[in-house]
């Protein structure tokens, strides 16, 4: 996967949560705690996620996950799918991150959910070359009933992180994508210095 693929970088939160982020960047899930937020992730993804150890070559030892930011290559993958059916895709951003994260010091890059057990951690940014588009960027990722093991290979690549330790700085956002009109204009009312822009099909719309 090239560097010129990924326009930005994707983070996932309902819309109640974008005043917090412009003051205090995104959180890993440790400091997050610690911060009045929604929290719409998982419960059972979590419970993979808290005790998983991050390590990679180079790196003298290895960090929780949880002490990371967690940021998708793309968002339009099956976390925001569930998020949409199960919350309403009117009460989802998308924040928009620059690239330029990917040059911070200690950035990982994993080939697929960092959840899994198969994923490999690469230091950021030359561990895009271990990706392939073709899965990240995915249009779909199979069809279950075909191959339920293919389709469980797709959709974890489709899901390939960025993590960045402890926080991502309020000045690496650009912006935030929302689902329709309406989604837009009530974020349009919170003030923030965002810049909202409206991209249905990213919501599955």
């Amino acid at each position: 996967m090239d560097r010129a693929d990924v326009a930005d970088l994707h983070y996932l939160t309902p819309i109640e949560n974008l005043a917090s982020i412009c003051e205090h960047g995104i959180l890993s899930h440790d400091l997050a705690a610690k911060l009045p937020h929604i929290d719409v992730s998982n419960p059972r993804m979590q419970d993979l996620r808290k005790d998983k150890e991050v390590a990679y070559a180079g790196q003298e030892r290895p960090r929780k996950l949880h002490s990371y930011a967690n940021l998708f290559l793309d968002g339009r993958n099956s976390m925001l799918k569930d998020l949409c059916f199960t919350h309403g895709h009117q009460k989802l951003a998308v924040v928009s991150v620059s690239t330029d994260v990917l040059d911070l010091p200690a950035v990982v890059i994993s080939d697929q959910n960092a959840a899994s057990k198969y994923v490999h951690f690469y230091a950021a940014p030359a561990g895009l070359e271990h990706l392939s588009s073709q899965y990240v960027l995915a249009r779909e990722w199979g069809d279950p009933t075909v191959d339920q093991i293919d389709y469980w290979r797709r959709k974890s690549r489709r899901s390939a992180e960025v993590l960045v330790p402890d926080r991502v700085d309020p000045a690496y956002l650009h912006g935030a994508y929302m689902s329709c009109d309406d989604s837009c204009a009530r974020c349009d009312a919170l003030g923030l210095s965002l810049v909202f822009v409206v991209d249905a099909d990213l919501f599955f719309q």
